[in-house]
């Protein structure tokens, strides 16, 4: 670096440290308990400037908000203090990632670190990508009674193989001692713990105390529990320790581990769902309405798919698909969820996916998973071979006629087929609920053609 970049480098910290200098002497002139909300914006790159952040965040009381970069990266290359690569959060804050990536670099030379540390503080992630974190308990994120959400964003690749000192690193994606962690519209994929406890996706931790771990709409694939002798695949994607039963709830969520697992999707009892999930396995003991036990769920790999940041798309024949009834399609208080991980409406079909992608699937690829249904009534016998050879026929007309051009045909093909879908109910070859399934489908086909 020349004398010229070493003297505009030294003003613009110098200009960082005043600003938040004379941000902290303001909100102290606030007086003692007076809560005041600041706002931290954090130029792409500047880990210096994330650093100071979080320090002058934690000090002054009140919730406060850091906003990164768009589609930012920030590569920390050093230790903040102890083995952790930024501050502790004590305050209050929510870290608007707005795509940014916050990562341990690569670099042979980087020391190992945690990511973020959480100690009686409350952070919300949002729109954030965690990854490369390396070290014990919480390579990624590690919450030490406090208050974690996770919210439209990604924890991935964060190493629990602990330091030399201390060799365990269970919960590698998030560890959870003491706290409370909510996960809702998220992933957290290719995580690697080592330790008895397992949990390399999550590890909820109670050791003469509660902690708690809420999981709605999110993907935990494809991540690893690793350990001495013995204790391997203790929780590939969530283990619980110590904790009473229901520590752990899962909702609309998948969990699984089909090629990177080294034994159960899940470890311990506390779980309990609150339905509509895919587990690897049975494990999760995952018994709540609409819960799916030892599926693959058949996802793209981790990726761009549209939004802020990477996810696993559902492949064709996913049983993630239309799973979840849109009654159901709810957050942890109950109130609709009508967007996913990327910011994608929900639903796309008759119905919202599992997990944290809603898969935007065209005309052509709706009215084939009609096909799909009317197949599987006739191999159920519901329908005779002529009665859904007739309903094939119609829906494959459908296609036909888009393939065309004009969208009016397809319409008056649809309306045949829902038409014939009532007649079938109206004689009892279906029932209500077969019927309304169909048309339910046909009715979002007909909606995207403007029929």
């Amino acid at each position: 670096m020349n004398a010229s970049s070493s003297r505009r480098a030294a003003c613009a910290n110098a200009l960082r440290a005043l600003t938040l200098g004379l941000l902290a002497a303001s909100l102290a002139t606030l007086g003692p308990g007076i809560a005041s909300a600041a706002i931290f914006t954090v130029a792409d790159g500047d880990v210096a400037g994330l650093i100071a952040a979080i320090h002058q965040a934690n000090a002054t009381a009140g919730g406060h908000t850091i906003d990164l970069a768009p589609a930012g990266n920030y590569t920390l290359s050093s230790v903040d203090n102890g083995n952790l690569g930024l501050p502790v959060v004590t305050g209050q804050i929510t870290l608007n990632g707005h795509g940014s990536t916050i990562q341990r670099s690569g670099a042979p030379a980087t020391p190992e670190f945690r990511i973020f540390h959480i100690e009686y503080g409350q952070l919300t992630l949002n729109q954030v990508h965690i990854r490369g974190g390396k070290g014990g308990y919480g390579a990624g994120v590690g919450n030490f009674r406090g208050h974690l959400t996770v919210s439209r964003s990604t924890i991935s690749h964060n190493d629990g193989q602990g330091l030399a000192s201390n060799p365990l690193g269970e919960g590698a994606g998030v560890f959870n001692l003491c706290g409370t962690v909510l996960v809702v519209n998220s992933t957290i994929s290719h995580n690697r713990s080592y330790g008895g406890y397992g949990g390399g996706g999550i590890l909820n931790f109670s050791s003469f105390c509660t902690a708690t771990t809420t999981v709605v709409s999110s993907t935990i694939f494809e991540n690893r529990a690793d350990g001495p002798a013995g204790f391997a695949g203790r929780g590939d994607g969530i283990a619980d320790a110590f904790s009473a039963a229901g520590s752990v709830v899962l909702k609309n969520s998948i969990v699984a581990s089909p090629t990177q697992g080294l034994g159960n999707s899940c470890y311990a009892a506390a779980l309990a769902s609150a339905g509509h999930n895919i587990v690897g396995d049975a494990s999760c003991t995952s018994a709540g309405s609409g819960d799916l036990s030892g599926k693959d769920p058949l996802l793209g790999l981790l990726a761009n798919n549209g939004g802020a940041t990477p996810t696993h798309a559902p492949l064709a024949g996913s049983p993630a698909l239309d799973a979840v009834p849109v009654a159901d399609c709810t957050d942890a208080t109950g109130a609709p969820l009508t967007a996913d991980q990327r910011g994608v409406t929900r639903p796309k079909g008759p119905a919202c996916d599992i997990g944290s992608v809603e898969l935007i699937r065209t005309p052509r690829d709706l009215t084939a998973s009609i096909i799909d249904q009317v197949n599987a009534l006739i191999g159920a016998g519901t329908l005779t071979t002529g009665q859904g050879a007739g309903l094939i026929a119609k829906l494959e007309a459908v296609i036909a006629k888009l393939n065309r051009g004009p969208n009016g045909p397809a319409c008056n093909q649809l309306k045949a087929f829902r038409n014939q879908v009532q007649a079938f109910m109206n004689s009892a070859a279906l029932t209500q609920a077969q019927g309304q399934a169909l048309i339910a489908t046909a009715a979002v086909v007909e909606s995207q053609l403007g029929c």
